[in-house]
């Protein structure tokens, strides 16, 4: 690689860039997704710039990220450039065993539903020949020599009947005589046997008419019965699903305990010669072995056990080959679903987000050359839990699965996501089960319930509070564990159960002496002011004290400041109220219900927030509804409908306030119903979670600068630099971009190019390492730039740079210790960033090698770190700052802040935060910026006159005796 001058090199790709022509995107009216989740989402709750969101999940992948149920990764651990975007309709695959695969996929052509394999081949083109279509499921695909075997479902290959199995020649793609004639399910395994025939297995109990009980030998071109293996499989219902051929041996997995008349539970192993189990024998206690592979010469079975042969192995484990014994290679993973290998490298996958002390997310490799066992970190983490095959091609993993996105991230139950700049934040508590139901948060505290018994190691049953930084707090509901709902209250927290509501305090969980008492379970909650809405399957509430007994069918309300029950009582039939929102002088209620205080209302419906007369209001939905927001004079809408007042909406919806019956052109066009946990209004956004994703959309009515783009990808091949971002999550809309360039990070950019769309691409580069980020504008001004990533630019090879690692802090007296994992792409070391404040490098920077973590003694203090990614290819962008508390107090809070306008006047109120000497109040033009204002105070208020319309962001950073409050939440205020 020569070496060109800075200067110049400079000049030469200023030049490339002013006369390169960006690509255009196709910027429109959907939504931004974010985020999306291995498991469901269950909860979610906003704190300013973030949104915190808890469920089933452990992993969380960039939703740009989606792959379906296919995809092709690299060494790297980025997406191959022979990857293929399927969606989610891939059955099956399996390797050519030439670097190229074989995949089954379905698809609906015309209204009919069509079965097919297409062959892949090692240069990444489709064989035009090989097309053969069914008409059932594939299941399993093999290659023994010139012939390709297929099995499934299906009675039907290229229009000729096939019982079962099917065979088609490599080359041409004819589909050739062999036809098994298999009874049903069908065959999910197939291996090829001795010369001139192949294995089968299966849940059959027949093959052409004989019995032959899920394991069979048949001839490798006609398909006609071989060998019945002397004996059937057993239990009844027991089926065999993997096939592996090694040395004449043939290793069978399944779900059987007795095979050829030999006790052998989940896997066995048949010599060829003799049609007889060898004395390969394994004892997983009854559980699940799900995939075996032969790799370097090393035989491993991966599954659901914990017990091998009587000694611990948790789902991965080493066998001898010849009697199965265990071997001393150990690994600590949850579960496997799926294995394979290439070389000496072991590639796994399944249901874990850890591989020993590593965090992997679903998906690992090990090397396996030599005495012991390797965790390598290659670690492109997945969303699926149990993927359902793996294979390798051409030095790529191909993955089967459903749904799938790569690029995933270990969370256990609770992640938090940054709105601003589409970050997924390092707030990762440590839950012992992923299984959080409700949250409510404020800038000092998330609080958490669900079916969990410790967070961070310490025990927490049912419920528990986390700082943003995910350190636990002593808050707990105690012997309250039927919470529903919660909604923060000031310095407390309302909390709605099956038989009412009561007031917690925020800091300690303990109740305070407000409280509604129902004769049936709360389903929905709304504070508006000391205004508490309560609606749910109840016909009574009561106080605390008993002495306010009032019959509210499904609808009440409380002033919680004077504690009495309001006269507010429309009465809910035909069903409960899922949702409620306030606006103006109305109480939108969204659900199940048919009329409100007699009269007719199928699922929605508005009433006086005061009286509670019903509204005119009464959109026309077909089916019941989970959220409603009532927002600017629109109400959105969100359910299992397909109609709204007669026009074709499929789950979301907006119409018009007052009677609801014009249906807005805002159309998210989704294809089926999704599950809705939340619908939120904020000024800057509509911002929705589903069941397993998170959906934005920005109001580009807000006005001020826009937010920053987030940088998703940079390619290099050749002298040729691609480089694709998203655009802001929320906020106002950028109306283009500017790309901007540097020799180093933070230093002046060498060129500034605007661009129109979210992609660029430029060829001619000169060698070298750039450093690359994006602004974007509009015409109120710029973004803050996206964090930087450095490219390099004349390295053979090379295609993208490191992904950004994940950082992690601790301290005990007196040292500080940082861990961080595998970067994704090809990362040769790395470096810590660390300063006395967020974003600050005034400490230094220390190179780490390839290390994973770094323990220094530290004098007492707060500090910031960040971790940087190095490699040929580039530097990654840096991790986000993290906080490192040694022997002092924490960092205080962030003040929970309110904006209020009237006319041209503008008031904030801030809470006085615990540990604050003083704050620091900002405002910027954009999300972010501090532009326009950065005024000390020891107030916690501040009122402006004569401001001039506008959008405005705000925030108030609360200053400690050793650190100021860290991500401080931030306010939208609109002067009209």
């Amino acid at each position: 690689m020569g070496v060109t001058h800075p200067s110049t090199r400079s000049l030469v790709f200023l030049i490339v860039l002013a006369v390169a022509t960006p690509a255009q995107a196709d910027i429109g009216s959907t939504p931004a997704q974010g985020w999306r989740f291995s498991g469901s989402v269950r909860a979610s709750a906003r704190s300013g710039r973030t949104l915190y969101v808890g469920g089933t999940f452990d992993a969380v992948a960039p939703a740009v990220n989606d792959v379906g149920s296919f995809v092709r990764l690299g060494p790297a651990g980025t997406v191959s450039p022979q990857s293929l975007h399927l969606g989610n309709d891939a059955l099956a695959l399996a390797g050519d065993g030439a670097g190229g695969l074989f995949v089954a996929r379905v698809g609906v052509v015309k209204g009919v539903t069509v079965y097919s394999v297409f062959h892949q081949l090692a240069d990444g083109s489709i064989a035009t020949a090989f097309q053969p279509t069914f008409n059932n499921r594939v299941d399993v695909i093999a290659r023994v020599g010139a012939t390709v075997y297929v099995g499934g479902a299906f009675t039907q290959a290229n229009g000729s009947t096939r019982g079962r199995g099917a065979a088609f020649d490599l080359a041409t793609g004819a589909l050739l005589p062999w036809d098994p004639r298999v009874g049903p399910p069908g065959i999910s395994a197939i291996s090829g046997g001795n010369a001139g025939t192949v294995y089968i297995g299966g849940g059959f109990g027949d093959v052409a008419g004989v019995p032959a009980i899920g394991l069979v030998r048949l001839s490798a071109t006609t398909g006609a019965i071989d060998a019945l293996i002397d004996a059937s499989i057993g239990p009844a219902g027991a089926s065999v699903t993997k096939l592996l051929t090694v040395n004449g041996v043939m290793y069978v997995v399944g779900t059987f305990n007795v095979i050829a008349g030999s006790l052998r539970p989940g896997v066995a192993a048949i010599d060829l010669a003799t049609q007889t189990p060898t004395a390969f024998t394994v004892n997983t206690a009854l559980a699940l072995v799900n995939d075996i592979a032969m790799v370097g010469g090393r035989l491993f079975i991966g599954g659901d056990f914990r017990t091998v042969n009587g000694v611990p192995r948790s789902a991965l484990a080493e066998l001898d080959p010849v009697t199965g014994a265990l071997r001393p290679t150990t690994f600590q993973i949850q579960q496997i679903s799926a294995l394979a290998g290439a070389g000496t490298t072991l590639y796994v996958a399944g249901a874990f987000g850890r591989v020993n002390d590593a965090s992997r997310a679903h998906i690992a490799a090990i090397d396996v050359a030599g005495g012991a066992a390797t965790l390598l970190p290659w670690n492109p983490g997945l969303t699926d839990a149990r993927p359902k095959a793996l294979t390798t091609a051409g030095g790529d993993v191909a993955v089967l699965g459903v749904d799938m996105a790569w690029g995933a991230r270990v969370r256990t139950g609770l992640a938090a996501v940054d709105l601003y700049t589409g970050d997924l934040l390092p707030f990762a508590p440590r839950l012992d089960a992923p299984a959080v139901e409700v949250l409510a948060a404020t800038p000092a505290s998330v609080y958490v319930v669900g079916a969990f018994a410790s967070v961070n190691g310490v025990p927490r049953i049912k419920s528990a509070a986390v700082d943003p930084h995910g350190a636990l707090l002593p808050w707990t509901t105690g012997a309250m564990t039927d919470v529903r709902l919660m909604q923060p209250m000031g310095p407390d927290v309302l909390v709605a159960t099956t038989g009412g509501v009561r007031l917690l305090d925020g800091t300690t969980g303990a109740p305070r002496a407000w409280g509604l008492q129902t004769n049936g379970p709360v389903t929905a909650l709304h504070l508006t002011g000391t205004t508490a809405y309560v609606a749910g399957g109840f016909s009574q509430v009561t106080d605390l004290a008993n002495t306010q007994i009032r019959s509210r069918a499904g609808l009440a309300a409380a002033d919680t400041a004077t504690n009495q029950i309001l006269p507010f009582a429309p009465a809910v039939a035909g069903g409960v109220v899922n949702d409620m929102d306030v606006d103006g002088s109305l109480l939108y209620v969204a659900g199940r219900f048919t009329t409100i205080s007699g009269q007719a209302r199928h699922y929605v419906a508005a009433v006086d927030r005061t009286s509670g007369a019903v509204a005119p209001f009464a959109p026309a939905v077909d089916q019941p509804l989970e959220r409603v927001v009532a927002r600017d004079g629109s109400v959105y809408l969100a359910g299992a409908f397909s109609t709204v007042n007669g026009t074709p909406r499929v789950t979301l919806a907006a119409v018009t306030e007052g009677v609801g019956a014009t249906t807005l052109p805002f159309d998210a066009r989704f294809r089926s119903f999704l599950a809705w946990t939340s619908l939120e209004s904020y000024p800057e956004a509509l911002v929705a979670t589903t069941d397993t994703r998170i959906f934005v959309w920005s109001d580009d009515a807000v006005g001020g600068a826009p937010a920053p783009p987030t940088v998703s990808r940079v390619i290099v091949t050749g002298s040729t630099l691609s480089i694709d971002w998203q655009p802001p999550l929320i906020g106002a809309g950028p109306t283009s971009y500017v790309l901007d360039a540097a020799l180093a990070p933070g230093a002046p950019a060498f060129a500034s190019l605007p661009v129109s769309g979210t992609r660029f691409t430029v060829g001619g580069v000169p060698p070298g390492l750039y450093y690359l980020s994006v602004r974007a504008m509009n015409a109120a001004g710029s973004s803050v730039a996206s964090r930087p990533i450095g490219v390099t630019v004349g390295v053979a090879g090379c295609g993208e740079p490191p992904a950004t690692p994940e950082l992690a802090s601790s301290a005990s007296t007196g040292v500080a210790t940082l861990q961080w994992g595998a970067a994704t792409g090809v990362a040769t070391s790395y470096t810590l960033i660390a300063g006395l404040s967020e974003g600050t490098s005034d400490i230094g920077a220390i190179p780490s090698g390839g290390a994973f973590s770094f323990s220094s003694p530290a004098p007492a203090g707060v500090y910031y770190a960040r971790v940087v990614a190095s490699g040929p290819c580039g530097v990654s962008a840096p991790s986000s700052d993290v906080p490192i508390v040694v022997d002092v107090a924490a960092p205080p809070a962030s003040p929970d802040v309110t904006a209020q306008v009237s006319g041209n006047t503008v008031s904030i109120v801030w809470t006085a935060v615990p540990g604050a000497r003083g704050y620091r109040f900002e405002a910027g033009s954009g999300p972010l910026l501090r532009n326009l204002v950065s005024l000390p105070t020891a107030a916690t208020s501040l009122v402006a006159p004569g401001v001039p319309p506008g959008t405005y962001f705000v925030r108030v950073i609360a200053i400690g005796t050793t650190a100021e409050s860290s991500r401080p939440d931030e306010v939208v205020v609109i002067v009209r």
